[in-house]
Formats: structure tokens, sequence, C-alpha cells
């Protein structure tokens, strides 16, 4: 068999396990499903009345290129690839992707549903032709419905219906008609005894519905073939991808704006933030954040495109939604911001760079005072220091002239003294120049 992937299904969990009503569940299940959803897919009668059915199931058995039972497992062979095998995986799987869905309710049920729908035209098994056709959209909890379903599998029972060729595979038929009939006994027992006939497989089975009162009732299913016990399913608590701050700068009109996210939680974490008018919640712009080479750092960039979209003066709302794909939690943070005019804000920036030069000047002015004052200071110290030296200089000065000047007066006696001494010398060798010039005469 060629096929692009082959994926296989391991159902040992299901097979022998009992449904709801006492019936064990079988291949005959999972090959009825799958037959009747082809049959859907490719059935040119059956797609016209059920459209919306049909387009459900196409997309999937368009690929399918066969389906291979191998002891407890179900090969399925698909033309379909993705570099992540698990998207093959969930690509491949059959289960929901007919009308009932596979593993969903028993096959005899869902046989009795196509015949009320297809034979008896009673219901219709979707809202599209439900709208078309004027006929109510089947649902097996409402009473009415579950009882044009039971009355089919009182006819499939006494005309002991038997569809051997949904069940045959090759030269194996997964089926046998006396098992059949005592598939279809059960489903009426079970309407017969809760007037629903929504026969499930999981731990609670459904045992009433009353619409008109909004009431559901469920009990606990505990039969011993049940394949899960209580925590087979709980691996751990999980990681909450947790948005712990948003940071919002100063958002103007026409100008690009980097919004800071911080986020908590798993590997891998991603963010789509929302902005909205305030007063009308009107969405204005929806996004996915950017990552960065930080982990938890993320970015909602706002281009210049993005911010001319908002008013000057306009209140809006900007709403971070953290979310990872590994988990199914989501965290939600909230912020508010006003869009600013760019006339407003340009002059605020001028005014605050005009400011900062102003505190520069005074921190400067602020120094040269202190320096100046330091200066003085330094300055009335050395000559209140100087003054002192100079006072004892000029009394040192003082006393030397005072000195000088007693000297000076001793000099000027001696001068007078000498003078006195030179003119009497004087007087006396002219007196004698005078005697002799006389002599002579």
């Amino acid at each position: 068999m060629e096929a692009t992937s082959k994926v296989v299904f391991d159902m040992s969990n299901f097979l022998g396990t009992k449904w709801h009503h006492d019936v064990e569940q079988s291949w005959a299940d999972f090959i009825y499903y799958m037959a009747s959803g082809w049959e859907f897919a490719e059935d040119e009668a059956k797609s016209a009345r059920e459209s919306e059915v049909s387009s459900a199931t196409q997309g999937f058995y368009s690929v399918v290129k066969g389906v291979k039972i191998v002891g407890d497992s179900l090969e399925i062979y698909i033309d379909y690839y993705h570099f992540d095998l698990n998207e093959i995986a969930f690509f491949a799987n059959p289960f929901g992707n007919s009308f009932g869905g596979i593993g969903q309710n028993p096959w005899e049920v869902m046989a009795a549903m196509e015949d009320t729908a297809l034979v008896d035209e009673l219901l219709a098994l979707s809202t599209s032709s439900s709208d078309v056709l004027g006929l109510p959209e089947m649902s097996l909890v409402l009473g009415t419905h579950a009882g044009y379903v039971a009355d089919s599998l009182e006819e499939f029972k006494a005309a002991s219906y038997f569809p051997a060729n949904y069940f045959t595979m090759g030269d194996t038929v997964y089926e046998t008609a006396d098992n059949a009939q005592a598939r279809y006994q059960a489903a009426i027992d079970w309407y017969d005894e809760y007037g629903i006939l929504w026969i499930g497989n999981g731990p609670y089975m459904m045992t009433r519905f009353d619409a008109e009162a909004q009431y559901a009732e469920t009990k606990a299913f505990r039969d011993p073939t049940y394949p899960y016990s209580a925590g087979d399913w709980y691996y751990g608590r999980p990681e909450i991808p947790e948005v712990v701050d948003v940071s919002v700068p100063t958002v103007t009109k026409g100008v690009a704006a980097t919004i800071a996210i911080s986020m908590v939680g798993p590997e891998n974490l991603e963010a789509t933030y929302i902005i909205t008018e305030e007063a009308t919640g009107a969405l204005v712009l929806k996004a996915e954040a950017s990552t960065t080479a930080t982990y938890g750092a993320l970015e909602a960039r706002l281009t210049s495109e993005d911010t001319d979209t908002l008013d000057i003066g306009g209140r809006y709302v900007l709403t971070v939604l953290g979310k990872s794909p590994d988990v199914a939690f989501l965290s939600e943070n909230t912020k508010r911001f006003v869009v600013r005019d760019p006339l407003i804000v340009n002059l605020g920036e001028t005014v605050e760079e005009i400011t900062g030069t102003i505190d520069t000047l005074s921190d400067r002015l602020d120094d040269v005072s202190t320096n100046l004052a330091s200066a003085i200071d330094a300055l009335s110290e050395l000559i209140g220091t100087a003054t002192d030296d100079l006072s004892d200089d000029i009394g040192s000065v003082t006393q030397a002239i005072s000195d000088t000047n007693t000297n000076v007066n001793k000099l000027a006696g001696s001068t007078s003294t000498l003078l006195y001494a030179i003119g009497a010398t004087l007087l006396v060798a002219l007196v004698g120049a005078v005697l002799t010039f006389t002599k002579k005469s």
C-alpha cells in the first residue's frame, strides 16, 4: 500500500471495554464509523442531502489511501506530510471525522441515526441541512429525537438487519448477525430506562436531560473493564504562561513605539496584543508580539502606520494575552494609555532639554560659588597672616628708622663740630697768609 505517511493507533485500551449499555467495544464500532464516513464523503445522494457532513468528511477521506488492522493496532495510510510528526498523527486521527465521531456512540446507534435522517427523513444530521430541509437537527439527548432513533432500532431488530459489508475487510468480517441483534436490544433497553440515547464510553454516563429545565444528570461509570484509573491522566501542574509586566512608553501619533512585555512560564512563550477604544471597546489593532533573544522578553512593536490610526488625545486599552504552544492556558495583562500630539511632545522634549541645560548651568554656578567662597576664605586667611607679619616688620623698620635718626643726629652734631674745626683751621690759615704777604710788602 503506497502512501506518503502511515500512522499507527494503539486501540488496546478500547477493544474489549464496555459501552455504557454493557456492550463490549469491538473493531466493528471503528470499522463502521470509517465506512460510514467514507460513504458520506463519496456517495452523491448522501452528499447532496447532508452537504455539511459530506464536506467535513471529504477533507479527511480524500487523502486516506487505506486502512489496515494489525493485532490491536489500526494503521491508517494517508497522502499527507508535515515536518512535525505530531501534526501527521493529528491529521490522521479518524475519531470525530464522521458526524457521530468514532468512539462516541456504538455502531448500531449510528446506523439508526442514519436511518432516521436519510430513510425516514424525520430529522437532519447537521445545522445546514436542518435549515434547508426545515427539519430539527438531531440530538440524542432530546426525548422525541431519541424516540425516532429507538424506532429505527426496533425495525432493525425486527428485520434482523445486518450490514455485513460495513464490517468486512478483506476476508474477515468483524461482526456477527447475532451480536447485532443483542446490540439493538441493549440500546432499546437503555432508551426505555433513561428516555435518551446518548450512549458513550467515558467515566460518566448521561442518564437524564431536560432542555426546558436546563438540567442534565450524569452518573459515574465504574465498570471494571474501564481502561483508566484515577491519576492516569495527571501529569503534574502545568506551567502557566503568565504576563508579569507590560511597559507602555509614551505613545505619539505617527511615531513608532515599542511596548516591552515580560513573561514567565513554559519554555515556549508567545503573546497576542489587542488595542481597543476605551469608550466603545471597538477593536483598533490585533497582532502577535515579537520574541527577543532574552527568554521571557517580548515586544509589541507599533509602527508609525499603526500609531497614525490612533486619535490624538484618545484613550485606549492594551490587552496582552500570554500563551504557549506547550499548554492550553492563557493569562492576561491590561494597560491603558493616551495618545499624545507629536507637536506637544516635541515641545515638551525641547523644554526638557532647556531645563536640563539650566540645571547643568545651575550646577556649574553652584560649583563656581563654592570655589569662590573657598578662595575668599583662603585669601582672608592669607591676608590675616600677612598683616600680622607686616605689622611686625613695620615695627622693626620703625625701630631701625629711629635708630638711624639718632645716629644721624649724632652725625649731625659731629659734622657741626667738624665744620667748626675746619672753619677755624681755614681762618688760621688765612690769617697766616695775610701776615706773610704783608711782611713781603
